[in-house]
C-alpha cells in the first residue's frame, strides 16, 4: 500500500510566495508548523530553477541531525523527486553556530619588550565564501547583540544573496514581556547589517528607557512590531492546523525530606557539603532536593522524593510512549533509572548526548525519552508521544514553551497530556507559577525571593 504524500499547508504556500523575489524574510512560525520544510522547499525550487547554486544552514548543534532528516523527508512531499533530494544533500551545508567561526591567539610584541596574546575570531575557511542562500534556524539564538555567534552571522550574511531566519520565539523575553532587543541581531542578518549602523543606533531608535544596569527596559513597541511585519511572516499553530486538545495536569507531591529542606532554607547547609555564597543560591539546591538528586561539592547526593512514585504511576498507567523533561543531568539519570527498572526501553537526550538518541524514540522502539530542557527542547520531533511529564521546573519560560512544542506540534493526532510534578509547600510552587506565567527565573529573581522570604 502506497503512503499518501504530504501537501504543503496554506501558511507554507503563502510563505513560499513571499520568499519568491524576496531576498530576505523571517519565518516566525510557532514550533511544529513546518518552517524547516518550508525553507527547504524554497531552497530546492531555487536550485532546480538555477536561481541558487548552494545554501548554508546555521542552527544549534542539537538540531543539525533534524535538518539532515528534514532533507531526507522532502521525498515525502508531493512533487519532490529523488534527484532533488540528492541535490539538497550535495549542495546544502549544515553547520552549528559554533562551527562557523574559529578562535586563534596572536602574540603581540610591545615596544617595552613584553608580549601579550590577542584573541582573533574569524569565519572558518569552509564557510567564509559566497553563498546563494543563508538560513539561520532558531534565530533567537543571535538575539544577544554582543555574542560572538551574532557578530559572525551578521558578517556571514554579507556574503549571501538570500537570507532567511527561522524562529518560533523570536522575541521571547525573560520577564513575561517581549524582549525586542533580540530583533537587533536577527534583522541585521536579514539586511546584511544595514538596518542600523550598530547597537548604539538601535538603542537610540528602538528603546525608550533602560534598567539600572543599562539594559533595554521599554521599547518603541509599535515600531518594533512594524519591522517584524515588514521583514517576517508569522504563523500560529492553532491558526494553521486543527490541533487536538491539550490538557495540563498538576500532580501535587509531598516533600519527603522536610528536615533537610528546613536546614538548607535556614542556612544550615555545610553538613550537606554545600558552599552557598548568597542567600538566593539556596533555591536551586532546594529544587534539586525536591527532585531527589542534589549537586554538592563532593558529587551527587540522592535523597528520598515522592516524585518517584508519581512518575511510576504515570508510566504504569499509560500504554503511550512518554517524554520526560528535567532540568538537571542528575535528574535525567534518576528518571531514566526509574523507567528502566519498570522494564521500559529508555533513551536520554541531554548535554552529554553525542548522537540524536531521540530518534530511537520518535522512529524506533524506545518507550521513554528523558530530555534535559535546553538540549531536548528545541527543534526535534517527539510527537509519537502524547504524554509529557515535567519532572521539575526549568528556569526559562522559552525553554518550557519549546519543550511543550516537542509533542504538541504538526503531526500530533491525539489529545496531549502534560503532567507537572510539583512539590507542595516548597519553592517549586513559586518556580512553576513564575515560569508558566512567562517569566524567566534569574539570579536576581532568586535574590528577590530571598529578600521577601519566599520559600
Amino acid at each position: 500500500m502506497t503512503a499518501q504524500l504530504r501537501r504543503y499547508a496554506d501558511h507554507q504556500i503563502s510563505a513560499l510566495a513571499m520568499m519568491d523575489g524576496n531576498e530576505r524574510l523571517g519565518l516566525f512560525f510557532d514550533p511544529g508548523t513546518g518552517k524547516t520544510a518550508t525553507a527547504l522547499k524554497w531552497t530546492m525550487d531555487a536550485m532546480s530553477s538555477g536561481l541558487a547554486e548552494d545554501a548554508i544552514v546555521i542552527c544549534p548543534a542539537a538540531i543539525v541531525p533534524v535538518w539532515e532528516k528534514g532533507i531526507e523527508d522532502m521525498i515525502l512531499f508531493e512533487g519532490t523527486t529523488p534527484e532533488q533530494v540528492q541535490m539538497l544533500k550535495d549542495r546544502v551545508h549544515i553547520s552549528s553556530y559554533q562551527k562557523i567561526y574559529r578562535t586563534t591567539k596572536h602574540t603581540v610584541q610591545h615596544r617595552n619588550g613584553k608580549e601579550s596574546n590577542k584573541k582573533i575570531i574569524r569565519l572558518r575557511d569552509e564557510v567564509d565564501k559566497h553563498w546563494s542562500i543563508m538560513i539561520v534556524d532558531e534565530s533567537h539564538r543571535i538575539g544577544v547583540h554582543s555574542s560572538i555567534q551574532t557578530k559572525m552571522c551578521i558578517e556571514l550574511s554579507q556574503l549571501c544573496d538570500y537570507r532567511y531566519i527561522l524562529s518560533g520565539t523570536p522575541v521571547s523575553g525573560g520577564k513575561g514581556v517581549e524582549a525586542y532587543d533580540k530583533l537587533y541581531g536577527q534583522l541585521q542578518v536579514l539586511t546584511q547589517g544595514r538596518l542600523w549602523k550598530n547597537w548604539t543606533e538601535f538603542k537610540e531608535k528602538m528603546v525608550i528607557s533602560f534598567d539600572p544596569w543599562g539594559n533595554p527596559y521599554r521599547y518603541k513597541v509599535d515600531e518594533c512590531k512594524r519591522l517584524m511585519q515588514e521583514y517576517a511572516i508569522v504563523a500560529r499553530l492553532e491558526d494553521c492546523f486543527d490541533m487536538p486538545d491539550k490538557i495540563d495536569v498538576e500532580i501535587q507531591c509531598d516533600l519527603a525530606e522536610k528536615t533537610i529542606y528546613k536546614d538548607i532554607k535556614e542556612g544550615r547547609f555545610r553538613q550537606y557539603d554545600l558552599d552557598l555564597r548568597t542567600t538566593g543560591s539556596q533555591y536551586p539546591k532546594l529544587m534539586q532536593l525536591c527532585g531527589g538528586s542534589m549537586i554538592t561539592e563532593t558529587g551527587i547526593k540522592t535523597f528520598k522524593t515522592s516524585k518517584e512514585a508519581a512518575l511510576k504511576e504515570i508510566i504504569e498507567g499509560t500504554d503511550d510512549k512518554v517524554v520526560i523533561f528535567a532540568l538537571y543531568k542528575a535528574s535525567v539519570d534518576r528518571c531514566a533509572e526509574i523507567c528502566r527498572k519498570l522494564g521500559k526501553k529508555t533513551v536520554t537526550f541531554d548535554g552529554r548526548s553525542k548522537e540524536p538518541t531521540w530518534k530511537e524514540f520518535q522512529y524506533g522502539d524506545a518507550e521513554i525519552c528523558v530530555c534535559q530542557y535546553y538540549r531536548g527542547g528545541e527543534g526535534i520531533d517527539l510527537f509519537t508521544s502524547h504524554t509529557t511529564v515535567f519532572y521539575e521546573p526549568c528556569f526559562s519560560a522559552k525553554d518550557l514553551t519549546q519543550s511543550i512544542a516537542r509533542t504538541y506540534r504538526k503531526g500530533q493526532e491525539h489529545k496531549c497530556l502534560f503532567y507537572y510534578l510539583i512539590t507542595k509547600k516548597t519553592v517549586e510552587e513559586k518556580a512553576w507559577k513564575t515560569v508558566r506565567s512567562g517569566t524567566t527565573i534569574t539570579k536576581k529573581v532568586f535574590d528577590e525571593w530571598a529578600e521577601g522570604k519566599v520559600w
